[in-house]
């Protein structure tokens, strides 16, 4: 069991240290679609496929922080969210946010006791 969380912690810290992961691409010659998986309509008509190599990149937007991936240097779209067109890097995956100690809770009033008299 611990040899199994070890290893999964060894995938994570790799995986938050890299910014950028090879994979496959498609490019249609006919529809000039590139992607990192075939499109339904250019399966079901039969176009001409090209497969490559190519870097998939990970970005955040600056705004919101929802993340994207794209196969360009940085992205030539907007954000899906909130419409913003800076990103920055991100990493393969997200950080893992788990769950607050009572210690890191900023309580800027201070603990709040019901019902006193």
């Amino acid at each position: 069991m611990l040899c199994r969380l070890e290893a999964r912690d060894q995938i994570e810290e790799k995986l938050l240290n890299q910014h950028e992961q090879e994979c496959q691409v498609v490019t249609c010659l006919d529809c000039q679609y590139r992607s990192m998986r075939v499109g339904k309509n250019c399966r079901k008509e039969g176009h001409k496929l090209e497969f490559s190599t190519g870097i998939r990149r990970f970005f955040a937007c600056r705004k919101c922080k929802t993340r994207t991936v794209t196969l360009d240097r940085y992205p030539n779209f907007e954000c899906i969210n909130c419409g913003e067109s800076l990103f920055e890097k991100d990493y393969a995956i997200a950080k893992r946010k788990g769950p607050k100690l009572v210690g890191e809770k900023l309580v800027i009033r201070g603990i709040e006791e019901k019902f006193l008299s």
